[in-house]
């Protein structure tokens, strides 16, 4: 299919880019357009104007700060994978990287372009909430810093106002060793069921945990009374099979072409079993 019309700006700052917001309520930012041009050509989205954000430089910053890792929302998937940087503040990050779609995807779509189209079966999305990150967002109006989970609304919405833009991306760093699991049909697709287990563990015994599940419901989803159950336990098969199955409960699981809600819900239980017992040996 073809493209609907619209005008088309490259500017150089990210002042440039909150004043055509400003002045345009219908115009929308490109970062990789990974997301955004399939929905161009399928004549779902109608933008006044794109707005490309590849010549804006502030947006591709990657950089360890003292207490957490800050990633620019330009940063490429492929960036995000290769980076010594990512590598040893986060090395979490490369190891889901790795699982998103396909190679040529991974070298034009961003992590800012991801988190903002907030796709439930997402990798980025999930990671972001899972790893407590928080979300720079600037306007005209000045700017404002959300934590993920209350930027990530649901499948494709976040809190962005009108006029906003994600500009990048603070992680924190934690004392976490992180495991994560995906279920898929074939490499490269849309997950099934993501789990996320970060394990703080001492002498054996789990004295922190943080667990997400995600690509179940509209959106990924804490497993805080599974982290209750975990925490002062040794890690064994039994334990983390016990946790899986108390992450999953109150989750309201989705059916789709893919499998029923049984088998989704079979499939996250084994996934966030074998994160837990990955995250408690430092897989």
């Amino acid at each position: 299919m073809k493209f609907p019309s619209f005008s088309y700006a490259k500017p150089a700052s990210l002042a440039e880019v909150t004043q055509i917001l400003a002045e345009d309520d219908s115009a929308r930012v490109i970062a990789g357009g990974q997301s955004l041009l399939p929905l161009l050509a399928f004549r779902l989205a109608y933008p006044s104007q794109l707005i490309d954000l590849s010549g804006v430089s502030e947006l591709e910053v990657i950089r360890k700060d003292v207490d957490s890792l800050v990633l620019g929302a330009m940063v490429t998937h492929v960036r995000n994978l290769t980076d010594p940087t990512v590598a040893e503040c986060m090395p979490i990050i490369p190891k889901v990287v790795e699982h998103v779609a396909h190679e040529a995807v991974r070298s034009r779509g961003t992590v800012g372009g991801s988190v903002c189209h907030s796709d439930a079966a997402a990798e980025m999305p999930a990671l972001m909430i899972a790893l407590q990150a928080r979300m720079h967002i600037a306007g005209q109006s000045g700017s404002r810093v959300l934590p993920a989970e209350e930027f990530l609304l649901g499948h494709y919405t976040t809190a962005l106002e009108p006029g906003e833009i994600l500009t990048h991306i603070q992680i924190p760093f934690t004392p976490y060793l992180w495991a994560f699991e995906e279920i898929v049909r074939r490499k490269g697709d849309f997950a099934l069921a993501m789990a996320f287990a970060g394990l703080k563990m001492d002498q054996g015994r789990c004295t922190q945990a943080r667990l997400v599940m995600a690509a179940l419901c509209e959106r990924p989803t804490v497993c805080s009374e599974a982290v209750q159950f975990l925490t002062g336990k040794a890690i064994d098969e039994s334990v983390a099979e016990e946790a899986a199955g108390i992450a999953l409960q109150g989750l309201s699981v989705r059916s789709d072409i893919h499998g029923s809600e049984d088998l989704r819900k079979h499939q996250a239980r084994a996934a966030m079993k074998r994160a837990i017992l990955r995250a408690s040996k430092g897989e």
